[in-house]
């Protein structure tokens, strides 16, 4: 059996645009955001990517200066050229560690990525 595996660049430092995409509305009016990508976490066996904004947001009366983002497409890798499709997961709480499950975040909606 092949196992695939995806390998990212080193994205850290990375400046992007994070623009609203599908599935909830309400970030229509909170997006776009300029931010860096500050750290890679492990989520259950996968890379995901904190995502540290210029200025933050308030989502459901809580206010958020970051989140965490996964690609949506196999073959579209974060901090590759143009816009990359993102699930975007709020965390549930204060980022510690390098290591989650998915269980510790919120997945709140689709957005694409642009490095700037």
């Amino acid at each position: 059996m092949f196992k695939r595996t995806m390998r990212h660049i080193n994205v850290i430092g990375t400046r992007m645009i994070v623009k609203y995409f599908d599935q909830n509305i309400k970030f229509e009016t909170i997006f776009p955001l300029a931010g860096t990508i500050t750290k890679k976490l492990v989520v259950g066996n996968q890379d995901f990517f904190l995502v540290q904004f210029d200025n933050g947001f308030t989502y459901n009366y809580k206010y958020y200066d970051k989140i965490v983002i996964k690609e949506r497409h196999v073959g579209y890798k974060i901090g590759g050229f143009g816009e990359i499709h993102v699930h975007v997961f709020l965390p549930k709480q204060e980022l510690k560690n390098d290591s989650y499950e998915l269980t510790d975040f919120d997945h709140v909606v689709w957005a694409t990525i642009k490095n700037i």
